[in-house]
């Protein structure tokens, strides 16, 4: 979890390219305050940004594309 769109972007970005292969992607996300004794929830909306590694090279595109990317 992260406040900054270009912080979380780069650390999915490093932690993809860690890796020869993979997928990854930035969502926007809230905590929602839960009952007492509870613990919070996160709900996740817009995803802004998406990625995936393959062969080396890592490819992002805007939004959401997970049908788009192999």
């Amino acid at each position: 979890m992260n406040d900054s769109l270009a912080a979380a972007e780069k650390a999915m970005l490093e932690a993809l390219g860690s890796h020869p292969e993979g997928r990854g992607r930035v969502r926007y996300a809230r905590l929602v305050p839960a009952p007492r004794g509870s613990i919070g929830d996160y709900r996740y909306g817009t995803t802004l940004i998406t990625a995936h590694r393959a062969g080396g090279e890592t490819v992002t595109v805007a939004g959401d594309a997970w049908e788009d990317t192999p």
